[in-house]
Parts: structure tokens; C-alpha cells; sequence
């Protein structure tokens, strides 16, 4: 399980009473990042009242800054107050929006991430040292610097034994920019490989470009996030280290936010950073 009683804010909702494995299925061959599946709470909810509090207002696709404050706000008073509806068992996450999650009780959410599967659209990271001592962590960094949001791979034993002769493909990235209407998200079946997910958060990381958003809290910094920063696919929120430095430095004219927006005006890159922890807007999964 990635998120116990959360869900996407971008949701799709899918007819019929499926069962886990089910959904999963479903949602993976949507291309979907996540899945949400029905609690038990939720099943009760829905045999007692039939109406849910599943978040209506954005549940279509829109671009990164195309909806506005007061739309996403909107969305989650609808979220809060309920909505009247039947109860889906099942809901994939809509690749194309980028809102974060939100707390519901009646949803647990599980990433597709998983053993002897691959991104659909990928980039080859070229060579990496095969003998380093966390190469997961190396393909990991890579695939950030490449701007790539959801999803790395890495060969597994078979992939070691059967496409040793294609040593730069060991560790892929997904495609931030597939084109053509094609999916970053999509994952395909593949034997030689495993994959992870990139959605975070990144110890010591963030945007190198940014724009200082105030002292939100990690669900409103993302949604704002996504809001003023048309293009961008990351938010930096104060770590532990970040909480401390920021109570030291109260008061002063100069102050770190707690909430780092990317400023998507400027080229792409990462930076370190002690203070900071780098999430995708997608949210947690």
C-alpha cells in the first residue's frame, strides 16, 4: 500500500463492483501512476447512505496552470461536504492531473510500480557504474536530473543475464516529454526488469530554480504548486532539518519557505539542499 486512506485529487472513476486485482489490472492498462481501491469504511458508507465524498471537481484533465486557486479549493469543499453519488469500488489516477492527494477514508491507494515491468516510453541513462554501491540510487538521481517524474527501472536477474549486451539500458527513466499523445505513465510487461517509483520525497532535494509559496503545509503547498507553476511536476517542502532552521531564522526579513515552488520559466534542474524534500505533484504514489 502507498497511501492508507488517501487518494489522488485527479481521479477516474470505474464503473462496476471490480475486485482488487481487478482494478489493478484496469488501471494499469489505462496507464494510470496509481489505484485506489475501497476500504471497508467506504463499502459500509456506501451500503448505508449511497452518496460519497469523492471529489468531483477535478476528476477530467486539464494542463498544469489551467485551473486557478479557488477551482482546486473548490474541489476539495465539494470533497469535505460530500457529494451525492454511488460509491465506486474502483478509481485509477488521471495521469494528467497534477493536484496531489487528498485525505478519504473510503480509499486506500497503491502505486503500479512493481517486479518484471518497465516504462512504455522510457530514456536510456546510458552507462552508470554497474559496481557502485547503491546503483538504485544512482538510476534514481539520474532519471531526476532528466526531469523524469514517474517512473525508473532497473535490470533484475534476468535482465543482467539476457541484455548484458546493451549495458546502457540497465537503468531507464520515463519519458517526461513522450509526445504524441503518449503516456510517461504507462507501464508495459517486461521479464528483465523491476520499477520504481519517483514520486518521492527525495531527501535533500530541490527544485534549483524556485519560487518562494509561503508556509503551506504539504497537501495545499502541492496544490499551489501545480496552480502557479504552469509546466512543473515538483514541489520542495521543509524536512525535520528545514522545520528547525525555519523556527531559528522566525522573524528575520529574509526568510526559506517551508513550501518551494519550481520556477518552470527558467531551465530544468535539481539541487541539494539539507533543508528541503523534493515531491511530485502527483502526490505521494
Amino acid at each position: 500500500m502507498c497511501a492508507y486512506d488517501r487518494r489522488p485529487n485527479g481521479i477516474i472513476k470505474i464503473e462496476g463492483e471490480l475486485s482488487h486485482d481487478e482494478c489493478m489490472e484496469e488501471c494499469f492498462l489505462r496507464g494510470a501512476p496509481s489505484w485506489s481501491y475501497r476500504t471497508e469504511f467506504g463499502k459500509d458508507n456506501a451500503k448505508r447512505h449511497q452518496y460519497h465524498s469523492i471529489n468531483d471537481g477535478l476528476t477530467t484533465s486539464h494542463a498544469s496552470g489551467t485551473v486557478t486557486a479557488h477551482d482546486a479549493e473548490a474541489a476539495i469543499a465539494a470533497h469535505n461536504n460530500g457529494v451525492p453519488s454511488l460509491l465506486p469500488s474502483c478509481l485509477c489516477a488521471n495521469p494528467s492531473v497534477l493536484l496531489g492527494f487528498v485525505d478519504d477514508p473510503d480509499y486506500n491507494t497503491y502505486s503500479l510500480a512493481g517486479i518484471n515491468r518497465m516504462p512504455e516510453n522510457y530514456i536510456d541513462a546510458g552507462i552508470i557504474n554497474a559496481d557502485s554501491a547503491d546503483f538504485q540510487f544512482d538510476c534514481k538521481i539520474t532519471c531526476l536530473k532528466m526531469n523524469s517524474s514517474l517512473w525508473y527501472a532497473v535490470w533484475n536477474n534476468y535482465g543482467k543475464t539476457n541484455y548484458a549486451e546493451e549495458p546502457g539500458s540497465m537503468c531507464r527513466c520515463s519519458d517526461p516529454d513522450p509526445g504524441d499523445d503518449r503516456l510517461s505513465s504507462k507501464l508495459v510487461e517486461d521479464p528483465g526488469y523491476d520499477t520504481r517509483s519517483l514520486a518521492g520525497p527525495h531527501t535533500g532535494l530541490r527544485p534549483l530554480h524556485k519560487l518562494d509559496a509561503f508556509d503551506l503545509d504539504d497537501d495545499e503547498c502541492l496544490r499551489h504548486c501545480s496552480v502557479v507553476a504552469p509546466g512543473s511536476t515538483w514541489a520542495a517542502i521543509w524536512n525535520p532539518v528545514g522545520e528547525i532552521t525555519g523556527e531559528f531564522d522566525a522573524g528575520m526579513t529574509t526568510l526559506n519557505r517551508r513550501c518551494l515552488c519550481e520556477d518552470t520559466s527558467k531551465e530544468y534542474a535539481i539541487d541539494i539542499d539539507p533543508e528541503y524534500d523534493l515531491y511530485s505533484l502527483r502526490g505521494e504514489c
